[in-house]
């Protein structure tokens, strides 16, 4: 892994140096799963979010989650109206919830114009007359996707902010796809479309997160090497 280029990043609340962690805790891992870790992160996008908006099923969230992860987009918004926070189904997201970056949002505005503000055309999936089929999106420019609940789909004050809509071409009676599926489908097809975007500063901050989030109990790990000479 490379220690030459640093970054910090916040880890539990503290603050850390990327090529510190990397220099300090990379003795503690085998050379296959370093390798692991370096290869992953080479293949990670930033250029492909998915936003999830009030979604039911926590076992749905999750499995998006994985099929995020699996395709190397690490990063996700969640969007709940309801006061009550997500937990994640460990039985379905096998893990995958660790190697994410997951903001949650209570109101679809804030996180839509925080999109925006980070440079996101923010699209959305719905069967107006007027939407896009999936496989004709740019995906080499930032998109943020996002996929409605399983009854209402996409609220109508998140189709208004949006900057269009897209649907998932169907050839059945059926009219929509279970939102696990919908996003697999979208995150395989926006891979297809979408090569690897983050920079040696954001490549060496997750090879030095995902190193702590390989470890057991990393607090006690890290607190014990940064004290040594």
């Amino acid at each position: 892994m490379n220690v030459d280029i640093d970054s910090n990043f916040t880890y539990k609340e503290q603050s850390y140096s990327s090529a510190e962690i990397l220099k300090k805790l990379s003795k503690f891992l085998t050379d296959e799963r370093s390798l692991k870790i370096s290869d992953v992160v080479k293949n990670r996008s930033s250029y492909f979010v998915t936003v999830l908006e009030n979604i039911y099923d926590r076992g749905n969230i999750s499995a998006v989650m994985r099929s995020c992860e699996a395709f190397g987009f690490y990063k996700m918004h969640l969007i709940n109206h309801v006061s009550d926070s997500f937990k994640e189904s460990k039985r379905v997201t096998q893990g995958a919830d660790k190697w994410l970056d997951v903001k949650t949002w209570t109101e679809s505005e804030e996180c839509i114009i925080h999109l925006k503000d980070q440079g996101y055309r923010v699209l959305t999936t719905s069967l107006n007359d007027d939407s896009v089929p999936l496989d004709n999106v740019d995906f080499t420019q930032k998109t943020a996707l996002i996929l409605g609940n399983e009854r209402d789909g996409v609220s109508e004050s998140a189709k208004k902010m949006s900057d269009g809509n897209v649907l998932l071409p169907m050839y059945g009676f059926t009219q929509s796809f279970n939102i696990s599926v919908a996003g697999a489908l979208s995150c395989q097809t926006a891979k297809s479309k979408n090569p690897p975007t983050v920079d040696e500063v954001e490549r060496q901050r997750l090879c030095a997160l995902y190193t702590l989030n390989t470890l057991s109990w990393p607090e006690n790990i890290l607190k014990e090497a940064l004290t040594k000479a």
